[in-house]
């Protein structure tokens, strides 16, 4: 579709690594990557990838027939556009080759646009999720607090925290607000839990924060130790006032602020 790209190299097995080699420095500069090569028969059928390093590694006299990898991870022409991208993401790939219905190679996506299309995909989920209404603008705008040049507009602050931060940030929230749903644990795809239910909580006015990453599928995207505690800035402007008489600043909560320094194990 518009994410493909036919600028690719394509060689043929019978072809020697030197001749391969010398194709790609040849045309390599007009394709979208040099780094994965694509070799197809005079049909343009699709029979084996194979990478820039291993030609470069390998003796000039080698036939790429004998270095190619058959075991080719490959989309169709009418696979949808997100499958195509997962696919990618999945398989931590460079570029991933589309094929038609007669294995006839076609063109290739990039990583590069595969991240375009997750994010517009994840957008586009979380909005539906947040019963918002889409926007042509972008609406997913992650940035770190300290190169944050205004708070307007911001929906929630996102904390990525191990589990002595954790303690800090629920003693924190808990401080002036002892409801049941001061802090809530909500079992939801990463998208949801990170964004969509704080940003819900904030367009409504409401003071519950929000645990995440608990979703399997979103684990490996984060360290082992980490979850997410997601404020919605409604909560979070009242919290700001709360941070010097909460128990953050008292004595016993000295040794985790020196355990989470580094200062002790």
């Amino acid at each position: 579709g518009s994410v493909m790209t036919s600028e690719l190299i394509d060689l043929r097995r019978d072809m020697t690594c030197e001749e391969a080699v010398a194709r790609i420095r040849r045309i390599g500069l007009e394709k979208e990557t040099v780094y994965v090569a694509y070799v197809t028969d005079n049909a343009r059928i699709l029979q084996g990838v194979v990478e820039l390093k291993h030609l470069l590694f390998a003796s000039p006299t080698d036939k790429i027939g004998d270095l190619m990898d058959t075991n080719v991870i490959y989309a169709g022409t009418h696979d949808d556009r997100e499958h195509v991208a997962q696919l990618i993401s999945h398989y931590d790939m460079i570029a991933l080759p589309i094929v038609d219905k007669e294995q006839r190679l076609v063109g290739i996506v990039t990583v590069d646009d595969a991240l375009d299309v997750l994010q517009t995909e994840a957008t586009e989920d979380i909005e539906k999720m947040a019963a918002i209404l889409p926007t042509d603008k972008p609406y997913l705008n992650f940035v770190s607090v300290d190169k944050l040049e205004s708070w307007e507009g911001v929906e929630a602050v996102v904390f990525f925290a191990t589990p002595d931060v954790l303690s800090g940030l629920c003693t924190w929230a808990f401080y002036d607000n002892d409801a049941e749903n001061a802090v809530v644990t909500k079992f939801a795809s990463g998208c949801a839990a990170v964004v969509a239910f704080a940003t819900t909580e904030n367009r409504k006015g409401g003071r519950s924060c929000f645990l995440g990453m608990f979703d399997p599928s979103a684990r490996p995207l984060v360290p082992k130790n980490e979850l997410t505690f997601a404020v919605p800035m409604s909560r979070f402007k009242e919290i700001l006032t709360t941070m010097p008489d909460s128990a953050l600043y008292q004595k016993a909560f000295s040794v985790v602020k020196r355990r989470i320094n580094g200062e002790i194990k």
